[in-house]
């Protein structure tokens, strides 16, 4: 049984009984007094309520306590704000980041920056002196950054409009000066940008001057454009950049000579690149060979990694030869170039025969001629690159023995491959003849350079010319042959071993007169005696095609009467 409430049950309880005997005495006497009626009411209460009267009643069931779910807290004290820093550190911090922002050059975002320092001191309090000391200086190496960077900026400008005036880009080159001179530039920088100003005007001028001699250079007529060189050559540093646009035309006879002028401005820092950029346009197929011969004529080096780079990467047969053959004749081809390279040699396309010369012309720059060795491979090699190396010298023999089904340039390419991995070993040239000399004395003509005797100590034997006659000799091959070195036996007489020459000069072509220099080196004195081992010095000559062979002495061992050598015998096939 659940105990109800006991006062909600004697609330009700009185209420009905109050209501009832209010009924009764109404009933009875009809009309009773306010007092009456509140003593009778009140006597009635007393009498239900258990333990104030009456009849003893029974105790009430015990009532279960009424719990509050949620627990009153303990009062608490109201939370403490939290201390504010000390000024000294939160100045600190703000120098920590000044000098990371001044490290970092964000300078402007230092100058925001410093606006909160005048936060940190509140009120009459002033920040110590050696704070405001230290912050000063903060300022000032800002300043300093500020400047230096400023001056900076008008240095690259002026550089900036230097190159713009060279490449004939005036507009640009005023543009650049005039924000030089917004930025308060020091002397020095004035004086430069009125430099600059000033050679803007005068090559404006030259231009204008020169535009018919350019239109002289696109005449097929040489003696037109011979002309025309003569003109421009007067005034290189305004002529390069027409010369320079005129290569990229689409007019082929004015690339061609354009391409040729800027050769003879001797400045291959500025051309070699402009050759190099015909070759790599198709559109320019037509002027391919013009630039491969300016960039042989060059001889210089400066896009040798370029070239090899675009023999790679071109799908185009007839460039990747053009590219090949100019790489053949640079100076500077890449130490890796020849492995690279060594795939194309077992293709038979047509960028066989070049492929095969630029290998060659690779080898011999880094010495890399001891294949079997693998010497001046300086890489780890593929099982590929393994492979090719040691199948080389069968793929070679396989194109020499090819005759007439290979092309006269893939087994002249081959040949010179082989001999300059020293697989095959030249041959001294037979019928070779003395075309002219610088002098000779009457028991020591030149012809005897070439009569095959080199031990012997007697005079008919050897070549001897007198001191004050040039030391030179130029030899006739009969034909166009390959060049593959010299070997020289020096002058051999007793007692007069400094007579012979000591640094000699190779040169090589296919004319008499249009001789180019191709080798030098040092020739060894002779022993002074007969029938000895032999005492010749070999001069390497790169493979070079041609009839007609001049060697002239540099210098002697030591200078006298007459100077000489013994013999001579010209190397290749």
């Amino acid at each position: 049984m659940v105990a109800r409430p006991f006062r909600r049950d004697v609330s009700l309880g009185v209420r009905d009984m109050l209501c009832g005997s209010t009924r009764w005495i109404s009933c009875c006497t009809g009309r009773v007094s306010s007092t009456l009626l509140g003593a009778a009411a009140l006597a009635l209460v007393v009498m239900a309520i258990p333990g104030c009267g009456g009849a003893k009643s029974e105790a009430p069931a015990a009532v279960a306590p009424v719990v509050d779910p949620k627990p009153q807290l303990a009062a608490q004290d109201a939370p403490k704000e939290p201390e504010k820093p000390k000024p000294e550190t939160v100045w600190a911090d703000l120098m920590k980041k000044g000098e990371e922002l001044l490290a970092a050059d964000k300078l402007d975002e230092l100058e925001t920056h410093f606006a909160e320092f005048d936060k940190v001191y509140t009120g009459e309090q002033k920040p110590p002196v050696e704070q405001t000391a230290a912050l000063d200086e903060l300022k000032q190496r800002r300043t300093l950054k500020i400047e230096e960077r400023d001056d900076r900026f008008r240095e690259e400008k002026l550089a900036s409009a230097r190159e713009f005036l060279n490449a004939g880009k005036y507009e640009e080159a005023t543009a650049a000066v005039n924000e030089v001179q917004k930025l308060a530039p020091s002397s020095a920088q004035r004086e430069e940008a009125s430099s600059i100003i000033s050679d803007v005007e005068r090559r404006r001028a030259a231009r204008s001057r020169l535009s018919t001699w350019m239109k002289m250079l696109s005449s097929p007529d040489k003696k037109e454009s011979g002309q025309a060189y003569g003109q421009l050559k007067k005034d290189p540093d305004v002529s390069l950049p027409l010369l320079i646009e005129a290569a990229q035309s689409d007019n082929p006879v004015l690339t061609a000579n354009a391409l040729d002028v800027l050769q003879r401005f001797k400045r291959p820092e500025k051309t070699l690149p402009v050759m190099l950029g015909v070759l790599s346009r198709e559109a320019q197929e037509k002027n391919w060979p013009d630039a491969v011969r300016e960039i042989s004529r060059a001889a210089a080096p400066g896009i040798g990694t370029q070239l090899l780079e675009l023999t790679l990467s071109s799908k185009n047969p007839a460039q990747r030869s053009a590219a090949l053959a100019a790489l053949a004749r640079v100076p500077d081809p890449p130490d890796d170039a020849f492995l690279r390279l060594l795939p194309r040699v077992y293709e038979d396309g047509v960028d066989l025969a070049a492929a095969l010369n630029a290998c060659s012309q690779a080898v011999r720059t880094h010495r890399q001629y001891d294949l079997l060795a693998r010497r001046g491979l300086d890489v780890e090699l593929t099982e590929d690159q393994e492979r090719m190396l040691t199948e080389l010298p069968a793929r070679l023999d396989k194109l020499l023995e090819q005759g007439t089904n290979v092309p006269d340039d893939v087994v002249e390419g081959a040949k010179i491959l082989a001999m300059t991995t020293r697989q095959k070993s030249p041959q001294p040239l037979e019928g070779i003849k003395v075309n002219s000399y610088g002098g000779q004395t009457e028991d020591g003509k030149a012809a005897a350079v070439l009569d095959g005797v080199w031990n012997k100590i007697e005079a008919p034997t050897m070549w001897r010319h007198p001191i004050d006659r040039k030391g030179q000799i130029i030899l006739d091959l009969g034909e166009e042959r390959i060049v593959e070195g010299i070997r020289i036996w020096n002058f051999n007489e007793p007692s007069g071993m400094h007579r012979g020459w000591k640094e000699v000069e190779v040169f090589v072509s296919a004319t008499e007169t249009a001789l180019n220099p191709v080798a030098s080196g040092i020739v060894l004195p002779a022993p002074g005696l007969a029938d000895t081992p032999d005492y010749s010095s070999v001069i390497p000559v790169p493979s070079v095609r041609g009839r007609y062979v001049r060697l002239e002495a540099k210098s002697v061992w030591r200078p006298d009467t007459y100077m000489g050598l013994s013999e001579i015998q010209v190397l290749g096939y």
